[in-house]
């Protein structure tokens, strides 16, 4: 079975290195080279339980959120992906004590509350600590563009094809499967994944289904800053914070780079 997975994202490369290895023939359309998937300027935190900021909406969001995180840590056990991400936890706190506390007793046991005291072994560099956060232990962080790239590197391995190709068009054979068509030569398939992000609702229309994919809009800044001395994602109720995690890999950088979300 020939199978085409449409987008080069994080999920579409994760989704094409998982049917390479079931055995399935696997064809990547990838438009980077004109629109840059947004994986690449995502944040790259990898949590279960959400923020004390900002709660997941449910248990089953939470329940489902930590499944996919032990999937990803099975799959990223093995080499190259081995080491990619880091798993040094996550600190986030509300705007009030109560609210954080009550955060981390809805989270289960990953989650602890830690106090102004102890807080300063784990964020050394906060100059005015809450009285209270919540430290997730098993919790990580990922340079996302470096990520989608060893899965794509991995399904490459593993016989994958990447095509730089947008596809703009999906027609349904009457001999069966599909044709796909765009800025590149026609392809023929049989079975198709659509992991193109905000481009997912025009074709999904053409299937005859309907799927919504709103925008969520974030200002994202990259900078500087060696005194915070940060190994781990803080979340707080105005922004979240992200060390290179490029450089907690390597600890080579004298000069840490920070991502903060607004």
């Amino acid at each position: 079975m020939r199978v085409a997975v449409v987008g080069s994202g994080v999920l579409g490369a994760a989704v094409a290195d998982e049917l390479v290895r079931r055995g399935l023939s696997v064809v990547v359309c990838t438009a980077e080279e004109s629109r840059p998937p947004v994986t690449d300027v995502a944040f790259g935190w990898l949590n279960s339980h959400g923020s004390a900021a900002e709660p997941p909406s449910g248990t089953r969001d939470r329940d489902e959120l930590a499944r996919s995180l032990g999937v990803l840590r099975s799959v990223t056990a093995r080499p190259p992906l081995r080491g990619i991400i880091t798993w040094n936890g996550a600190v986030s706190w509300a705007s009030t004590a109560t609210a954080t506390a009550r955060f981390a007793e809805r989270s289960g046991p990953d989650v602890a509350t830690v106090e102004a005291g102890a807080l300063r072994q784990i964020l050394p560099g906060l100059r005015v600590p809450p009285p209270v956060v919540a430290h997730a232990s098993d919790e990580g962080m990922v340079e996302p563009g470096d990520l989608r790239h060893a899965f794509l590197a991995r399904a490459r391995a593993g016989g994958a094809t990447v095509v730089a190709a947008r596809v703009d068009r999906i027609r349904a054979r009457r001999a069966g499967g599909y044709e796909l068509q765009g800025t590149g030569a026609a392809l023929t398939i049989d079975r198709i994944v659509l992991a193109c992000g905000t481009g997912l609702p025009a074709l999904a229309e053409q299937l005859g289904e309907h799927i919504e994919v709103p925008g969520v809009p974030a200002a994202r800044f990259i900078f500087s800053a060696p005194e915070l001395r940060l190994d781990r994602v803080v979340s707080t109720p105005d922004f979240e914070i992200r060390p290179s995690a490029r450089h907690c890999r390597r600890r080579l950088n004298p000069d840490p780079v920070w991502a903060v979300e607004l």
